[in-house]
């Protein structure tokens, strides 16, 4: 594959250690394979493009979509949300139709963080259309589909990261606050801290009413930068 035989000339050039990816699999508790890139290695990589991602948005779309469904490797699997991290979206209803299924392939925190990130991007881009979708993950018993749901919620950390309505935020955190699985309590606890930015009312309303049910990591995390 064209985009793993890129990756594994980067890893060899930039002398990554040979058992770096084996430790970052098990670290990650992961099923795919790493090559143990560094992200901006990886991500400069990327930026200079493969032989698919020439064509028309449709084009290059079909072929990140191809690369996401086959590859077992975890590094090459970063490749389509390292391309469209910071990528305007466009044609939403055919974007999100390809990637709400990536969905699907996510076994650890940070592929399903990065997968987030551009699911806020679509999100951002068409609530409408992207919002229904992430309040079903968000009742989902599956820890990754929780957190994503809340995750996307989020466009990036610091002030003004939460763009969507209060309202649309803690009504759909609220089907994951009392869930104790660590991936998905510590989401919890960041998206409500961002959210104290936005609307600090309603999410300190939130607190109160939750605080007793919630678990401690995600109490601790959404009030750090309180006084």
């Amino acid at each position: 594959m064209e985009v793993l035989s890129a990756l594994s000339q980067v890893a060899t050039e930039s002398g990554t250690p040979a058992d770096l990816g084996a430790r970052i699999r098990s670290d990650r508790r992961s099923s795919f394979e790493y090559l143990g890139l560094r992200t901006p290695d990886r991500r400069h990589r990327v930026k200079q493009g493969f032989s698919f991602t020439t064509g028309s948005e449709a084009d290059v779309l079909a072929g990140w979509n191809e690369v996401w469904t086959r590859t077992s490797n975890g590094d090459v699997l970063f490749t389509p949300l390292d391309y469209y991290r910071t990528r305007p979206v466009v044609a939403v209803a055919q974007f999100w139709s390809t990637v709400v299924t990536w969905i699907d392939r996510i076994d650890n925190w940070a592929h399903a963080d990065d997968l987030a990130r551009v699911y806020s991007r679509a999100l951002e881009a068409s609530p409408d259309t992207v919002y229904p979708t992430l309040l079903g993950w968000s009742r989902s018993e599956d820890q990754w589909a929780c957190r994503i749901s809340m995750v996307s919620l989020i466009r990036y950390t610091g002030k003004n990261a939460a763009f969507m309505p209060a309202d649309a935020v803690l009504g759909l955190v609220a089907n994951c606050v009392t869930d104790q699985r660590d991936a998905v309590a510590k989401a919890v606890g960041w998206v409500l801290r961002e959210t104290m930015h936005d609307d600090p009312q309603r999410a300190q309303a939130f607190l109160d009413e939750y605080k007793a049910s919630m678990p401690a990591i995600s109490r601790l995390r959404a009030t750090e930068r309180l006084t």
